[in-house]
């Protein structure tokens, strides 16, 4: 079904313009203390994006929310939100903490590097000027990246959240476990950017589809030839199904991980379809 926008008339655009115009006018002497009303032309467009960020709005598409904010007085408006943003910084500060604490059996460099960054963005993140900026650096890559069009504390925070998914799932296993696996994944695996979850998740989800014991992890030549004809001459969607079906049946009773886990059997049966439903993904 075709998704239908919410469009503002010309006067309502204007109006909207007028009122944000206003509004960044006034960002702009608080920003500066008082001592001036004008700053460079990329500021104002920082300041802009913050109010927009904070605001909830798409400039690009301003939609219902854009309509809705012109019976709004936009002031109170981005002081009640800036207090969402404050709120979203301590839940994240504390799923920060919590990851901190419960780190996976087996090591890697970026991961730990990534954490210790984000371990200062809540002191440096500018919510009331720059909301929507990311003052830290994040470099441990996921099994499922954040939508890029995410901004501010909400990508730091589902970055997290999906960290912490990630994780929860590699302690379930040992040291040993793990480091069979990812050996075969990628020798350097604890100094290389490269992500720990993936190749794990895939094993699993292989070892629930033939019925066998979850550990040990690693494949042997026969299994993988028994996987690779479970997917032979089968459709995408088939495939789909059965690696779905798999994910729910490895993350038990844990929503979180059981959607996540899904999303990855999506990925991974474009790559067996490609593939020809060859056994080469599992390690």
């Amino acid at each position: 079904m075709t998704e239908i926008k919410t469009r503002l008339t010309q006067a309502e655009q204007q109006a909207l313009q007028a009122k944000l115009f206003a509004l960044l006018a006034r960002q702009v002497r608080n920003y500066t203390k008082g001592e001036s009303d004008s700053v460079p032309v990329e500021t104002a467009q920082a300041l802009l994006d913050s109010i927009c960020f904070t605001l909830g709005l798409d400039l690009e598409d301003p939609g219902e929310r854009g309509r809705e904010l012109l019976t709004r007085d936009l002031a109170k408006e981005l002081t009640s939100r800036r207090e969402r943003l404050r709120g979203e910084m301590v839940r994240g500060n504390i799923l920060w903490v919590s990851l901190c604490r419960a780190l996976p059996p087996v090591k890697n460099r970026a991961m730990w590097d990534t954490l210790r960054s984000i371990g200062g963005f809540w002191r440096r993140y500018d919510f009331v000027y720059l909301a929507q900026e990311i003052p830290c650096d994040i470099d441990y890559q996921l099994a499922l990246p954040v939508p890029e069009r995410m901004q501010g504390v909400r990508y730091v925070k589902e970055y997290l959240r999906r960290l912490s998914i990630e994780n929860h799932f590699l302690r379930r296993y040992t040291w040993a476990d793990l480091v069979a696996v990812l050996e075969r994944y990628h020798p350097w695996y604890q100094e290389e950017v490269c992500n720990l979850f993936l190749p794990v998740a895939v094993n699993a989800l292989g070892k629930a589809l033939m019925g066998a014991a979850p550990v040990p992890l690693t494949m042997t030549e026969g299994e993988r030839e028994a996987l690779a004809q479970c997917f032979r001459n089968q459709t995408k969607e088939t495939v789909f199904a059965q690696l779905a079906a798999a994910a729910r049946s490895v993350a038990g009773k844990e929503e979180n991980t059981a959607a996540y886990l899904t999303a990855c059997a999506e990925d991974l049966a474009g790559r067996l379809f490609a593939l020809e439903g060859s056994g080469t993904v599992w390690l």
